[in-house]
This record gives structure tokens, sequence and C-alpha cells, in this order.
């Protein structure tokens, strides 16, 4: 029959001792109401011989299956005297990971349905499976890093919140991660720069090598550069997107440039094996790079920081050693008091040597503590970059403040930010001195706003009108030009994709489909096969060293040139067919 207890209706099965009343009837099945204002206590073990039985003990239990609270937790909490024997299903609601895990010591499935709290680090059991429901949350400490070494099942919702790390280092069994367990929003509306990078961060520990970042139909607004590291001979990271994208720039899984005009979407930074397909990298008039395959430099250096602010979306870091990093530099930042701070960036500029800056969306603030490291690394090798989608539409162009040639040197102020690197070709036009409309190799960035080029005339009035263009280019490969760099990027798969320029027949060349950045790279090696390069001025540029394929490639609308620059190695192409005449 049923007995009642207060509006709850309880299953009462057969053989009890009889009751004048629901509390005793309840009493006499040896359990108690766990929807009644008072804490219930089970003093004995609770044994259920396997998961399913364990669901339907719980549920007969006081009526429902969710056990509001761990430990003696107050008005709404339980407390279990005995022990629970492998193959229980818990589900909670509140209280301590800490807590939870340990109710079940011989393993089980725990199922979250609320916020457990992680305030140290903490590594979960590899024998409790964890069921994370919509609504359910890992709140992670600032300082604090939850190892999830427990098979771990939740769909596209926020899961991990705080300011804390997650780490898949002893989980093999992690197969695929989503940028929606950090908050990823896939409407395209909220910045979603942060919860892609913890995502990125995280797949690159799984097992101890590279795993899955896995993103479904959906549009990501990204304001800052997202990075993936990884040692020498470590497996990089994937990025799949669903399989068969639409191609166009909202696609099926987008990334959309928000941040600073010349920044870089996605850099790969170094990684053997990684696969990235069925993305959209859409550089939206203002990123100069959809997706860089790069290598780290091949020395580390690191000093702490004295001070670090952040204004208008730029960082300056005051270092406490005297250090040499030029524009292009990997560093790592880790230990500022303020851990929005923390990351990896390339640097931008060097005032000088105890002061650098880089980009990063973010509120102005200032804080201090920490330590900046020159990151080392390998190669990027054997990666497979198939069926994406880059959207290299023309950078809008930034104004000219002012400008001026003296002793053969261009010097530029802009009226807003851009993200520039030295030996970077850049132009000029609209000026009124015809003079300073013209192609420029940048030298050094001394700014934000302010950058020295090399000029063939040793002097010239300034100027104050004209817009700054900067080249945009779908897939980057190498950079070397920018920082030294040395190992290689190698022995890359390039296959399917589709490069979408929309370039303009009378004004200068700013879309790439595939550029080497340094006339003094090591990008060698490389298969390019099957990819549809539309409405660019340039497809590919530097390719220097090794063995260059082009099989099957076409070209369709405006392309000036299959090349540019120097050619330094064995280059075949093959089955292509192409529109336009090729310079």
């Amino acid at each position: 029959g049923t007995a009642l207890s207060g509006m709850s209706a309880v299953p009462v099965s057969a053989g009890g001792t009889g009751a004048t009343s629901a509390g005793n009837a309840l009493a006499s099945l040896g359990a108690a109401s766990l929807v009644s204002a008072a804490t219930q206590t089970f003093a004995g073990p609770i044994n259920f011989g396997n998961p399913s039985a364990a669901s339907a003990s719980l549920a007969n239990i006081g009526g429902q299956a969710i056990l509001p609270g761990l430990g003696s937790d107050g008005a709404s909490g339980i407390t279990v005297a005995g022990t629970i024997s492998a193959g229980v299903i818990r589900q909670v609601q509140s209280g301590t990971l800490s807590a939870a895990t340990a109710l079940l010591p011989s393993g089980g499935t725990l199922i979250v349905g609320g916020t457990l709290s992680v305030g140290t680090s903490l590594a979960t059991p590899k024998n409790i499976k964890l069921e994370v429901k919509n609504g359910g949350t890992f709140s992670i400490s600032s300082g604090a890093t939850l190892s999830l070494n427990s098979p771990l099942e939740a769909g596209p919702y926020t899961i991990f919140t705080g300011a804390g790390t997650v780490s898949f280092a002893g989980n093999p069994s992690m197969r695929e991660i989503t940028p929606e367990w950090w908050g990823a929003d896939g409407t395209g509306v909220v910045d979603s720069t942060a919860a892609w990078q913890a995502a990125v961060t995280a797949a690159g520990s799984v097992n101890g090598y590279g795993g899955v970042v896995s993103c479904p139909t959906a549009q990501y607004a990204i304001s800052n550069t997202i990075t993936s590291y990884a040692v020498d001979t470590a497996k990089g990271i994937s990025l799949l997107g669903p399989e068969g994208q639409i191609n166009n720039a909202s696609g099926s899984c987008s990334l959309k440039w928000t941040g600073v005009a010349g920044g870089t979407i996605f850099h790969y930074l170094g990684g053997h094996l990684g696969k990235i397909a069925n993305v959209v990298f859409n550089t939206n008039g203002l990123a100069a790079r959809g997706l860089w395959l790069d290598t780290a430099q091949g020395a580390s250096a690191s000093t702490t920081i004295s001070s670090i602010t952040r204004s208008g979306n730029v960082v300056t870091a005051t270092l406490n050693g005297v250090e040499t990093w030029p524009s292009g530099t990997n560093i790592f930042l880790s230990g500022v008091s303020d851990s929005s701070y923390n990351g990896m960036f390339p640097v931008w500029y060097q005032t000088d040597s105890t002061h650098i800056s880089w980009s990063q969306t973010g509120a102005n603030s200032t804080s201090s503590g920490g330590t900046i490291l020159s990151q080392s690394g390998g190669d990027t090798s054997g990666l497979s970059v198939e069926r994406n989608t880059f959207f290299e539409s023309a950078l809008a162009g930034v104004s000219i403040s002012s400008a001026s040639i003296t002793s053969s040197i261009l010097s530029v102020t802009l009226a807003s930010p851009a993200i520039i690197y030295p030996n970077q070709w850049v132009w000029t036009t609209g000026s009124s001195d015809p003079v300073y409309n013209a192609y420029w190799q940048v030298l050094t960035v001394t700014g934000p706003t302010t950058f020295k080029a090399q000029s063939i005339r040793s002097s010239e009035a300034p100027t104050t009108s004209g817009t700054l263009d900067l080249s945009t280019v779908g897939l980057s490969l190498g950079a070397n030009s920018y920082a030294n760099r040395s190992a290689s990027v190698c022995c890359l798969t390039i296959e399917k994709n589709n490069f979408y320029g929309n370039p303009s027949t009378t004004g200068p060349w700013p879309l790439f489909g595939i550029v080497e950045d340094g006339v003094n790279g090591n990008t060698k090696d490389f298969y390019s096969k099957s990819n549809l390069f539309n409405g660019l001025r340039i497809v590919w540029q530097n390719m220097n060293g090794g063995t260059f394929i082009s099989d099957g490639d076409n070209g369709s609308g405006i392309v000036d040139a299959l090349f540019a620059t120097s050619v330094n190695g064995a280059v075949l192409i093959e089955n292509g067919e192409w529109e336009s005449a090729l310079g």
C-alpha cells in the first residue's frame, strides 16, 4: 500500500510489522522520509547489488532518489553511519566533491545535480564514474586543480565554474572535451575566449597526451588568441567540429574574431599527429590570421613580475629581471595575484628590457606577483588540417594619425591599436601625399599604435592622413620571422579546405591562402590536396625548404600569384584547375 508522510506518498512493501501512522510504517521499513525537515540518520550499511537496484531502492526511500546533502549539513541533510557497497548510484545536490567521493569507498556512480565545491586540489578516484546533469557543477577555487581521473559523462552545458583549473592527465578514458563545459556561448553574443582556452588547455593534459576538443554547431565570439601548447614529441590536441560543416561565415562550428585588429584566432604551438577538421575560422575583417601553426623558440628563460596592468585591452608587465623578448616570443604567465592574467601569449612589443606588452581583452586592472616564462618547445609535425573553412575578409584598415620619413625610416602613429610584428608587410592607402601610399616592411613595434618601417626615401614631410592595411592570412605556417624558432613546422597534410577571400580588383593584396611568414623560416614537407582557393590575391607564400606538393588544388576568382617571394626546395603542382591567370 502507501504510507503518507506530509504531502509525499511513500511505497510500502508487504511484510512490515504494521503501524498506525505513516511515520511508524516508514520506521518499520527501516528507513525515514528524506522529504521531512529534520536531518535523517541511517544507522546500518546500505547495500545494493547493482546500479539499477540502487536507483530503485533510493527511489523508495522517502519517495525520491535525490539526496539533498552530504553529512550532517543541517535541516535538509542526511547522515549515513554505515558503509555503501560497490555498484551504488548516489545523486548529490550540494557539499564538497571530496565528501561525495568518500561516500563511495568501493567505487560506483556519482550523479551530480547541484554544486559541489573543490576548495583545494583534489584527484578523483578512477573507480567512481561522474555523471553531471544539467545544473550540476564543480566550483573550483582559485589556486586549486581538479584532477579528474574518473570517467566523466556530461552534456554540452556548464559543469566547471570558479577560477581553478581542470586536468585530465590521469584519465585514459577521456575522449572529447567541449568548451560548453566552461560556459562557452554558442550564440556568438557573449565572448567565449576564456571557455575555449580552458577547454584547449585541459585537452592538452589528457592522459599525458593531446585530447580532443569537440564543438557543436555554434558560433563563438573570440576576442583573445586561443593557444594550444605541447612540448616536443608530445601529441598535439585535435579540434573537431561536426561533420558536414556549412561553408559560410557562420558555419557549423565557427570561431569569429572580435578582438584587436591584427590578432590571431587560434595559435597551435607545437605537438605531433593532431587533427583540425570541420571548423570555420572567421577573421571578420579584424584578425590577421585564422589558424597559426607555429613552433616554440628553442630556449627558455624566466623572471618574476614586479607589476602588471591591463588598459584598453593591452597588458604591460614590469619585470624584475632584464630580458630580451622580441615581438612574437611566446610567454607563459602563472601565479599572478589576479588569475585573469595567467596564460600563454605572444609578445606584441617590448619598450625596454624590463617592460613587455601583449594583447588581452579584459577589464582595466592592476595586479602583481607571479612568473613569466619564455616558453620553449618543439616541432609541429604530422598535423592533419581537413575540411575547414577560412573566411579572410579584407581588414577594414586603421586610420593613421601621423606619419613621417626620416633617415629612410618611416614612423607611423595609428588612431587605434593594431597588432603588428617586425618583418610583416603592411601598406598605406588614401594619404594626400602619394609617397605614403606604398608597401612597407615593419622594422620595430614600439607601442600599440606606433611602429617603424623601412623606406626607400631618405625623408618626407609629415602627413596626417591615410589608412594602414594589414595582410589577412587564412592558414599561417611557421612565423619564423617574428621571433627565432629553432624547431620546424613539418610534414603537414592540408586537404579539402575552403579559403574564401574578398579582394578588390584594384586595391592592395590583403588576402593570402597559406603563408610561411619568414624568409628564413623552417616550414617544410607538406602536402596540399583538393583545397579550394576562392578570390585570394596570393595562394602560397614563402615555402622554404623540403618538398611541397599541390595535388588537385583549385583556384577561382582573383588569384594574382601561386607563390610570392622565394621558394627553396622541391615543388610539384599537379591535377589542379585554376580559373585566373597566375603570376
